[in-house]
């Protein structure tokens, strides 16, 4: 895991592989896993949770009805075809946009 996809200047955090849930059956042998994230998409848009701690924007943890407490404050719907609002995560970032790409991937594949 030499490649980094995306990288977290402030906590050290890095993105380096992307592995789709249908295409995979499980991570790599040794991969760390600090966190289970969840792409929430409706067309070009992105859910996206803001952090109250962390004081930033980031995708969702796997839960679904969203009611304020004490980690997420907001919601927002981002359109992933402009940038990402102001404090968004950048690994966050990075997943969002290539989920989107993904998705457009996985439409045009099911076309005849």
């Amino acid at each position: 895991m030499d490649r980094v996809l995306a990288l977290d200047e402030r906590t050290g955090d890095a993105l380096t592989a992307l592995l789709p849930a249908a295409r995979t059956f499980g991570a790599p042998a040794g991969a760390p896993m600090p966190a289970a994230l969840v792409a929430v998409r409706h067309g070009p848009r992105l859910l996206l949770v803001f952090d109250r701690h962390r004081r930033q924007w980031e995708l969702a943890r796997p839960h679904e009805d969203f009611v304020p407490n004490r980690e997420i404050s907001a919601i927002h719907w981002w359109d992933t075809t402009g940038p990402p609002p102001a404090g968004t995560q950048i690994l966050d970032a990075t997943l969002g946009r290539w989920s989107a790409r993904a998705a457009v991937s996985a439409v045009s594949d099911e076309d005849p």
